[in-house]
């Protein structure tokens, strides 16, 4: 396998964009409509080579939690993304103020790791279980910075913050304006390509901030949060990171609009026991899991035998070509189409470019994979029907988009 790397830091990397510092006053007016990321770039496999596997090859796998806590470091850099709100109803426009930030990991914490995890390994080759082609490529793209940011079968990009993830987040803020305090984001939510996950971030803040009871009949239902990467090794390097810090400032009710500045946040047993604790009384199953979607099963500790099914699907940046847009339109349905009577319709949000240059994908190519997908199943009387949530038209123009499958009437 062949890669090409450079050591220089692009400049308009959507992470240096969104990452703000301690005072909200040095963002400019384009905050409220952040600088367009670069168009996915994809690293050829090597000539005349089928080395690559495809998705179907790579088993999807659930990652074990305690493991996952116990490979942490001692301590994580972060820093603050911005995020631009739209306007909630009723408004025509949002106020100069309508930002939040979520804090997030530093890139350059996660590559320092990996060094510091290798040279562990290097003294002690026994302290390490062997690494996945996968995990090398997410390795090699955190660490010198990869041409591409997406190697096919090996690398999905998930160790970078994509904008539309942003505007995900500006979304799912309008929804929990009009939930009562007690549903808020309970049942079953999925993020696919989650990255570094900056809408379950959102969502498990507003879980942990909740003041409601655990038990007894005003006690709200579970939540079982799903966080699905192509990529062990992104999941390990920023995704639970991420989690951890959401909840580190949901604890300390921190205010969403105002920044403190960046900085370290240790991650000594207290705040990782405290971290599992709140889980449990909260009523919140968080589970990692890794590979492609063919395959990917929801499996919980509920007891359920058969695959449980959604209330909530997010996936940002997933539709950049149609093949993977195929497999995401059937990954979608699986999971949203409940065959019981008892069983409520979900969603999904889907946060997209309107087109991606050079690659086919983007919001028609998903209605596209919509529209195959209903001929495939016409017996069945649930179709797609999609609404558009959200739209940008700085830079490169955006959308979320709902899709669910309604039930015949």
């Amino acid at each position: 396998m062949s890669f090409s790397f450079n050591f220089a830091s692009s400049g308009d990397d959507f992470d240096n964009d969104v990452l703000m510092g301690g005072d909200p006053s040095a963002s400019t007016s384009s905050s409220q409509n952040p600088p367009s990321a670069p168009e996915l770039q994809i690293c050829p496999a090597k000539p005349g080579g089928n080395d690559l596997p495809s998705s179907s090859s790579v088993p999807s796998r659930r990652l074990d939690l305690d493991e996952m806590l116990d490979s942490l470091p001692d301590r994580i850099s972060y820093s603050w993304v911005q995020v631009p709100l739209p306007p909630l109803e009723g408004e025509s426009a949002p106020s100069s103020s309508s930002s939040i930030y979520l804090p997030r990991r530093d890139l350059f914490d996660a590559r320092f790791q990996i060094l510091h995890d290798d040279d562990d390994q290097d003294s002690d080759p026994s302290a390490g279980a062997a690494k996945s082609q996968e995990d090398d490529a997410a390795e090699s793209a955190a660490v010198v910075g990869t041409e591409s940011d997406l190697i096919p079968g090996l690398y999905e990009g998930g160790l970078k913050t994509w904008e539309s993830s942003v505007d995900l987040v500006g979304v799912l803020h309008g929804m929990s304006q009009g939930e009562a305090e007690g549903r808020r984001w309970r049942g079953r939510i999925v993020e696919l390509g989650c990255g570094t996950a900056l809408p379950s971030m959102y969502i498990l803040r507003h879980l942990i901030q909740q003041d409601v009871p655990v038990q007894g009949s005003a006690a709200p239902s579970a939540t079982y949060l799903h966080l699905c990467d192509y990529n062990a090794k992104v999941l390990q390097l920023v995704t639970l990171p991420n989690l951890l810090l959401a909840y580190h400032f949901a604890r300390h009710q921190h205010d969403q609009a105002v920044p403190p500045p960046n900085g370290e946040l240790d991650l000594d047993p207290q705040l990782l026991s405290q971290f599992r604790n709140d889980l449990t009384n909260k009523g919140v199953e968080i589970s990692f899991h890794a590979g492609p979607w063919d395959g990917l099963r929801l499996d919980d500790r509920s007891g359920l035998q058969e695959q449980p099914y959604a209330n909530l699907v997010l996936t940002s940046e997933t539709t950049y070509r149609q093949d993977v847009v195929r497999s995401l339109v059937a990954t979608m349905r699986s999971l949203l189409v409940g065959v019981g009577e008892g069983e409520a319709d979900g969603v999904a949000l889907v946060a997209t470019k309107d087109y991606y240059f050079g690659l086919g994908g983007g919001v028609m190519a998903l209605k596209d994979a919509l529209s195959e997908d209903d001929t495939a199943h016409a017996q069945s009387g649930r179709l797609a029907q999609v609404e558009t949530r959200s739209q940008s038209t700085a830079g490169v123009k955006r959308s979320v988009l709902a899709v669910s499958w309604p039930r015949v009437p």
